[in-house]
């Protein structure tokens, strides 16, 4: 927009244009570069907020990942059964594994 603007200002030093029509394209320049600086502020926002929203999850697992090993060992078989199928968890023991 700075390479436009200083165009059309050589444009009216030469008199291809002039200075109402300049006054017109500098006021549609600065017009378009408000949104797009509005819209770069808005795009910034929100990816801090996603980032965040990421730390928050990241955070909010591995405080459940670290409680969820003592809160297991009180539970009952049946409980602790439907704790590992709510959290999808399988266990999967080969043959061999099982004789040893």
């Amino acid at each position: 927009m700075d390479r436009k603007r200083a165009r059309y200002q050589e444009m009216a030093a030469e008199d291809l244009i002039g200075f109402d029509e300049l006054r017109a394209r500098v006021a549609k320049l600065q017009e378009t570069r408000a949104i797009a600086e509005r819209e770069l502020c808005s795009l910034q926002h929100r990816w801090e907020q996603i980032q965040q929203f990421e730390q928050d999850k990241q955070t909010l697992l591995e405080h459940y990942a670290n409680l969820l090993p003592d809160a297991l060992d009180g539970l009952d078989a049946a409980t602790r059964h439907w704790v590992y199928k709510m959290l999808r968890v399988e266990a999967a023991i080969s043959r061999a594994a099982r004789w040893k």
